[in-house]
């Protein structure tokens, strides 16, 4: 094999080598682009709620963006949830089971709020959840657990290991008291917050706490949008967004909804890259979590090596048709000459096929 490879490179002239090197380089440079952009992808927890939800491919990861003006209440939320449910359920979608859920969905809101033990007091970002919360966003827990589902116990607080280094010299501290606003709270869990530069840029560059939404309503401030998230049947493309764009009817056009699990597909990293330029402009008023500002640094990059992979693509195209091309116009065989040969070898291999026919029908015949 290597001496037939030193054999080709020495007979190939010097257009050709020229060409076979650029075509190597691009090859192996569309192959490494594809493999990071696959990576950049699979890099964003947040965004693959629905394929931890469904194996199949049938179910929606959808976020609804409020501008900071809109402050809708639980109330509007649970008419969302039960607007959502009467349009599923319009359609023949039904949960598997009687005890399965059929889709799930939270809201959030982004702020600040104060932290202080009996010695200690410091103010924190702050996330206000409801209870499907961390089934979109599991952050990683160093000590303790995750919210209760049914959110009874709403005096819980989850902080990151700064923050209890902070208040207490130790991340050990589940179960330790704290106070916001004067009113005592229990520390749920310990996280570890991401530090990686995109991550800081988004917002995760001090520590922050996440405690019910009705806490940071009550005792904090809410500086941020508020999040709708949705996880739900999507049985042909653009259902599942068709039935949230529906149901919140926004007929002023104010909050922004994106389907998540759709939002590196091939067509929407071309809709990336065409507005490109106007993409980061807003005039909605929406102030985006952490979550989403790095979703949308990843859909950047991920535009940016969209734009790589179809250049390369196509000089490794036009060097592969160039080629064909040249060994075609300095060919020592003629296309008709070809079609002949081709033509034989089809009536040889019929003849062949028509012999053996007879030969097995003589031989059935003598027995």
């Amino acid at each position: 094999m290597k001496q037939i490879g030193q054999k080709t490179w020495l007979e190939l002239t010097g257009s050709y080598r020229r060409g076979f090197i650029v075509f190597c380089i691009s090859l192996l440079l569309f192959v490494f682009v594809t493999i990071l952009s696959w990576w950049s992808r699979c890099d964003l927890y947040d965004q693959q709620a629905a394929a931890r939800w469904s194996d199949e491919a049938d179910y929606a990861q959808l976020s609804c963006f409020y501008p900071v003006t809109m402050q809708p209440t639980d109330y509007d939320f649970q008419n969302l949830y039960h607007t959502i449910e009467s349009a599923l359920k319009a359609e023949s979608l039904e949960a598997e089971t009687e005890n399965a859920k059929l889709f799930i969905d939270a809201y959030s809101m982004t702020g600040s709020l104060t932290l202080s033990t009996d010695n200690q007091s410091m103010k924190v970002k702050a996330v206000g959840v409801t209870d499907n919360f961390f089934v979109f966003h599991p952050v990683s827990l160093l000590q303790g657990s995750y919210f209760d589902e049914d959110m009874i116990m709403k005096d819980g607080v989850i902080i990151d290991e700064d923050a209890a280094f902070t208040l207490y010299g130790s991340n050990d501290v589940v179960g330790m008291p704290v106070y916001v606003e004067n009113e005592l709270y229990y520390i749920r869990g310990v996280i570890e917050r991401e530090s990686t530069y995109l991550a800081r840029e988004a917002g995760l560059d001090s520590s922050i706490c996440y405690v019910s939404a009705d806490t940071l309503s009550s005792y904090g401030m809410v500086e941020g949008s508020y999040t709708y998230e949705v996880i739900m049947p999507n049985p042909v493309e653009g259902f599942a967004k068709n039935i949230l764009v529906t149901a919140l009817n926004d007929t002023e056009n104010k909050l922004e909804v994106i389907e998540n699990s759709n939002r590196f597909s091939v067509s929407a990293r071309k809709e990336i890259v065409f507005d490109f330029v106007v993409r980061s402009m807003s005039s909605n008023g929406i102030l985006y979590p952490y979550w989403e500002n790095q979703a949308r640094a990843h859909e950047d990059i991920c535009g940016i090596l969209f734009i790589i992979q179809a250049v390369s693509f196509c000089i490794v195209l036009v060097l592969l048709l160039w080629y064909i091309w040249r060994r075609y116009k300095t060919r020592t065989w003629r296309t008709r000459d070809l079609w002949e040969k081709c033509i034989s070898l089809w009536e040889r291999n019929r003849k062949l096929y028509h012999d053996r026919n007879l030969r097995e029908k003589h031989t059935e015949f003598q027995k």
